[in-house]
């Protein structure tokens, strides 16, 4: 398996751990409406992000 497809493989299954453990803590918390909510979009979490960086000015670094 090539480095990238192994990295993509990884990627996936972790995403699939994380969203399945978050779904049962927040079910063993009796948090279920939770479950339904949306976040932010990616465009939303980057401009949050980058909003973030402003005050801290790590645009020089990269």
């Amino acid at each position: 398996m090539h480095w990238r497809e192994a990295l993509t493989t990884y990627a996936m299954r972790h995403e699939a751990h994380c969203r399945a453990f978050a779904r049962a803590t927040l079910q063993r918390a009796d948090r279920d409406a939770l479950l339904s909510r949306t976040g932010p979009t990616k465009r939303e979490f980057i401009d949050y992000l980058e909003a973030g960086l402003v005050e801290r000015d790590f645009k020089n670094l990269f």
